[in-house]
């Protein structure tokens, strides 16, 4: 846990004009009914701590790769990506995965995921593929943690400075509850920043193979990621 509380998420960022959008892949889990309730048990004990937006069922994701601002990249260019990328990803199997107990980042309260390898791998075909049309150098980086990609959900984004003090007292009160989350598909995203929200005005979702999941058994041990959308 971070030692001094969490600062703000919404720190300013020139690039996110309030009309400036991000072509960027992502999980996203609008029919995950488990994973939502959780969250709204989550949420219920978070009312009580201020300085947190909780992020709506809707927004829920795993950050995998930007790629790069709507207006940076012809539409034809992400097509030829999607089409690419389409059959790759219809023949990877993606193994069911488990939230894991909450984690803080330095502005907000995630939900690690695991296992983390089969998205990382599926992190850097997105990557290899998109390079191929846009060049490696050309691909938005996204903020990740001191070693690397970690994946998660976040659950609140921090508004304002939370305080060690109420930070420790939320996050002792959470309970633990383990989620199997069962990944159907790979979204293609426009990413929007808009006040203390993340929202995507656009969605594609590429189907992964039906093959075989194999289910996880408990928590495994992740490690803490930072500040990413």
């Amino acid at each position: 846990m971070s030692s001094a509380g969490l600062v703000n998420h919404w720190i300013d960022m020139p690039e996110w004009s309030p009309s400036r959008e991000l072509w960027a892949f992502y999980l996203t889990f609008g029919q995950e009914s488990l994973l939502h309730s959780a969250v709204r048990n989550y949420h219920g004990q978070m009312k009580q701590t201020p300085g947190l937006d909780t992020i709506e069922a809707e927004w829920l994701h795993v950050t995998l790769q930007g790629i790069a601002f709507s207006d940076e990249v012809e539409n034809t260019s992400i097509d030829a990506i999607t089409e690419l990328l389409a059959p790759q990803i219809a023949q990877k199997p993606i193994p069911t995965l488990t939230a894991q107990r909450l984690e803080v980042d330095l502005d907000s309260i995630i939900i690690p995921v695991a296992p983390t390898q089969p998205l990382t791998e599926l992190r850097q075909l997105i990557r290899d593929t998109a390079s191929t049309i846009l060049g490696p150098s050309h691909l938005y980086q996204l903020p990740e943690s001191r070693i690397g990609f970690a994946p998660h959900i976040s659950l609140a984004y921090a508004y304002s400075s939370v305080s060690e003090a109420a930070l420790a007292s939320l996050m002792e009160s959470l309970k633990p509850v383990p989620v199997d989350l069962n990944v159907k598909h790979l979204s293609l995203i426009r990413l929007k920043r808009e006040p203390r929200r993340w929202s995507w005005s656009y969605e594609r979702r590429l189907p992964f193979s039906a093959g075989e999941r194999r289910k996880p058994h408990g928590f495994h041990t992740t490690s803490r990621a930072e500040s990413c959308p």
